[in-house]
């Protein structure tokens, strides 16, 4: 696992070089670290199956888990939903790049698109806080990731907590250093327009209210 120092947003020339590289890697199936709001997170291309059978093994899950989708705007989903709407573009509008998952029902898709072995009946993304990921997943598409653990079971702050094991199937990780404090996302359930609050995290229930009026409480 090579280290490359996370770009600043200013740093035009860097970020787009670094972004070019990186979506070469994540499309011959390397696997990619990202810092993130929170944590640390692994990402792989979900159009890849060796990468998507990498991922797997780094996880250690079963072959049917299916993994959340980092995307670029909330048009990304459109070939994978249909429960893209005007309340879910007005959810994507307020608070992407930010810390809500929106859940949707997936369509009939390659069962790879998502990292599952069994096509799912429902999708999980979000668009992150993070330039240079932003800019990679707008040029490669959605990315699937997962958080990553250290010997303890703990969420990964800081690079330095990654095991060694993780460390062999790692190509390239992003460091921005040790990320501090962090609150958790906000799952919406967004399937077949129910707008039903699954977990309350940064994004509150009354903030989302705001926005969608039918979001109702879990």
């Amino acid at each position: 696992m090579r280290k490359i120092t996370a770009p600043k947003a200013s740093e035009k020339l860097k970020l787009q070089k670094i972004s070019f590289d990186l979506v070469e890697r994540l499309r011959n199936g390397e696997l990619i670290v990202f810092p993130t709001e929170n944590s640390y997170v692994v990402a792989a291309d979900p159009q890849n199956q060796d990468a998507v059978d990498r991922f797997r093994e780094l996880k250690g899950h079963d072959p049917k888990t299916i993994y959340p989708l980092f995307v670029n705007s909330i048009e990304d989903l459109q070939p994978f939903t249909e429960d893209v709407s005007d309340k879910t573009r007005l959810l994507g509008q307020e608070f992407w790049p930010g810390l809500l998952n929106l859940v949707l029902s997936a369509r009939d898709v390659p069962l790879h698109n998502f990292g599952g072995s069994e096509t799912p009946d429902r999708l999980v993304a979000r668009k992150p806080k993070n330039t240079l990921l932003n800019t990679v997943t707008e040029l490669v598409g959605p990315v699937i990731y997962s958080t990553l653990k250290d010997k303890d079971g703990g969420v990964v702050k800081d690079l330095a907590k990654i095991s060694p094991a993780h460390k062999k199937l790692i190509t390239i990780a992003i460091d921005n250093g040790e990320i501090k404090g962090g609150k958790s996302t906000t799952l919406l359930n967004c399937m077949n327009q129910q707008f039903k609050v699954e977990r309350e995290g940064a994004v509150t229930t009354w903030e989302l209210k705001k926005v969608v009026s039918e979001v109702k409480e879990s």
